[in-house]
């Protein structure tokens, strides 16, 4: 049977600030056409049949570096065009990571993406301040287990589906040190050479007919 659409796609959407060098603007500039394009790649991505949309946004030292306005841009984000978009497709929402120590800012955006969700099939989760490292370290921490089953269900993560595309924009190549390691075996990468803000749905129908064929 021929595969349709991966259950669960996770993004990587870097260059955000190359991009906005690139043009000489400020790099808050980048942030808010990253943040800009979220919502109709989430959408592109449920329309397409995907269920689970992940998206990393980056590690805790990734937050800490970035200037109250950067952050703000994601905060106002969450409080309107994501709870409108969770409305919409009437969508489940999580937000992992150390975002509530790094970035608190982003508390009154989280609660109503919570307020705004829904229980459909469809969900969205998003990585703030969201270390993998630490992430295995802090299982290790809580289970002592040869068990991978066991080891996986105290992973912060150990709630969602194994990921069966992951895509990665930016000039950069590889993945990023702070996305969470335990998903990388069995996933399908796919590396896009330009940064996020030019990332469009007919990239990401690229990124799918790839996956088929992988």
């Amino acid at each position: 049977m021929e595969k349709l659409a991966p259950h669960h796609l996770a993004l990587i959407p870097a260059g955000n600030r190359r991009w906005a060098q690139s043009r000489q603007l400020d790099t808050v500039h980048g942030h808010a056409a990253g943040v800009l394009g979220l919502s109709s790649i989430v959408a592109a991505a449920w329309d397409a049949g995907v269920d689970v949309v992940t998206v990393w946004l980056g590690s805790a030292e990734d937050f800490e570096a970035r200037r109250r306005v950067e952050i703000g841009v994601l905060a106002d984000w969450l409080a309107t065009d994501g709870a409108a978009l969770l409305r919409r497709y009437k969508a489940r929402f999580d937000m992992l990571g150390l975002w509530e120590e790094v970035s608190p800012q982003l508390s009154v955006g989280a609660d109503v993406m919570h307020d705004n969700a829904g229980d459909s099939s469809k969900q969205l989760v998003l990585l703030c301040a969201f270390d993998g490292h630490k992430e295995l370290l802090a299982a290790a921490r809580r289970v002592d287990t040869s068990d991978p089953e066991i080891f996986r269900s105290a992973l912060w993560t150990g709630h969602l589906p194994p990921m069966d595309l992951i895509i990665r924009t930016g000039d950069a190549g590889g993945l990023v040190s702070g996305f969470p390691l335990w998903f990388l075996d069995g996933a399908f990468f796919h590396f896009c050479p330009f940064p996020w803000p030019e990332f469009e749905a007919e990239d990401l129908d690229s990124a799918i007919e790839a996956w088929r064929r992988g």
